[in-house]
C-alpha cells in the first residue's frame, strides 16, 4: 500500500522562521507560541510563562493558554537550549527523526497480516485473502478528510466499555484508559470500531447503537472537538461525519478478526479466539456484501447490518 503524504501517513515538520533571542526570552517565547498558535495572539498579556528550574544545559518552559492558570492539553513546552550547544545536539538528525512517518491503521493491519502462519496451503490461501481486502479497503476508504490535521486523528483504538471511565467530579466527561492499540486514524474509524464494541465480546448486534443514537454521538464528539482543536470544523462535518462513519462499519470486524486469528495461534488465554476471528470476519464480508447489493431490504439483511440501518 503506497504512503500518501497528503492523507497523514507522513509527518511534515513546520518550519519557522524565527530566531529565539535569550536576552529577550519572555517576549521571543510569546511571539513564537503565538506562531504556533495564531489565535492566542489576540490576548498575549494573558500568555503565561513557567520556567522549570531543574535542567543545567536547557530551559524548559511550559506555556499556558491565554485565560488559564494550569497546563494542560493546549499547552506548548518550549525548551531552549544553551549557547552553542549545536556542537554536542545535531539538530539536522533531530529534525529528521520528528518527520519519520508514523505508523497507521493500515499498516498495522498489514503487519498483522505478515505475521499469519503460513504453515499450509489453507493458511496461505486465507492470508492472500486478508492481504487483498486490506489493499482494497485502502483504496476504498484512505481518501477520508473529516476532523483532525489531513483527516487522521490520535485514535484509541479499542474504545470497548471497560476502557471508557466515569468520572466522579460531578462533570458530564469520562476518562479513557489503556491506550496499548491507539493509532494514527481517522475520527471514521475510531467512532465506527467504538460503536462495534457495543456489542461486546458475544457480538450482540441488537446492542448496536441505531443512526438517531450514532448521530446523537457525532454531534457530542464534534462540539468536544470545536472545543479544543485550534480550528472549528464546519456544521456540514456532522453529516460527512456521519456517512463516513457508515463507510467504515465494517473495517472494525476486518481489523479485531486479523487480530484474532493471530491471537488464535499465540495466546494462553482461555478463549475461543479462532471462532471470535470467524464473527469478526463475518462482519466484515457482511458490509461488503450490503455495500455491493443494490438496497435490501431490513429482512434481507444479516442481523448487524439491519441494526446498523435502523433509525
Amino acid at each position: 500500500m503506497p504512503a500518501d503524504p497528503a492523507n497523514g501517513h507522513q509527518a511534515e515538520l513546520p518550519y519557522i522562521d524565527f530566531a529565539y533571542n535569550h536576552r529577550e526570552s519572555a517576549a521571543t517565547a510569546k511571539e513564537l507560541v503565538c506562531r504556533i498558535q495564531p489565535k492566542w495572539r489576540a490576548h498575549p498579556e494573558q500568555i503565561q510563562i513557567i520556567q522549570f528550574k531543574e535542567g543545567i544545559t536547557n530551559t524548559a518552559r511550559p506555556i499556558l493558554k491565554p485565560g488559564h492558570d494550569e497546563i494542560d492539553g493546549e499547552s506548548i513546552l518550549m525548551r531552549s537550549y544553551g549557547n552553542n550547544t549545536d556542537i554536542l545536539i545535531d539538530r539536522d538528525r533531530e529534525a529528521r527523526s520528528h518527520a519519520v512517518p508514523s505508523p497507521n491503521i493500515w499498516t498495522v493491519m498489514l503487519k498483522w497480516v505478515h505475521a499469519l502462519p503460513q504453515s499450509d496451503a489453507k493458511q496461505r490461501a486465507r492470508r492472500k485473502f486478508l492481504e487483498d481486502e486490506l489493499e482494497r479497503s485502502f483504496r476504498d476508504l484512505d481518501n477520508y478528510s473529516g476532523p483532525g490535521k489531513r483527516g487522521f486523528v490520535f485514535g484509541h483504538g479499542d474504545l470497548l466499555c471497560a476502557n471508557v471511565i466515569k468520572t466522579t467530579s460531578g462533570q458530564e466527561a469520562v476518562a479513557l484508559i489503556d491506550y496499548e492499540y491507539a493509532v494514527s486514524c481517522s475520527a471514521a474509524f475510531d467512532i465506527a470500531n467504538h460503536f462495534a464494541e457495543w456489542g461486546g465480546y458475544d457480538c450482540d448486534y441488537n446492542m448496536l447503537p441505531t443512526r438517531s443514537t450514532r448521530r446523537m454521538f457525532l454531534q457530542e464528539y464534534l462540539a468536544s472537538y470545536n472545543q479544543h482543536a485550534d480550528e472549528r470544523v464546519p456544521d456540514s462535518t456532522l453529516s460527512f461525519l456521519e456517512a463516513e462513519v457508515d463507510r467504515y462499519r465494517g473495517i472494525p470486524g476486518l481489523y479485531w478478526g486479523i487480530w484474532a486469528l493471530i491471537q488464535a495461534t499465540i495466546s494462553t488465554i482461555d478463549f475461543n479466539y479462532a471462532e471470535y476471528a470467524e464473527i469478526r470476519l463475518d462482519e466484515y464480508s457482511a458490509w461488503r456484501k450490503a455495500e455491493s447489493g443494490g438496497g435490501q431490504s431490513l429482512e434481507a439483511l444479516p442481523l448487524r447490518e439491519s441494526r446498523w440501518a435502523e433509525d
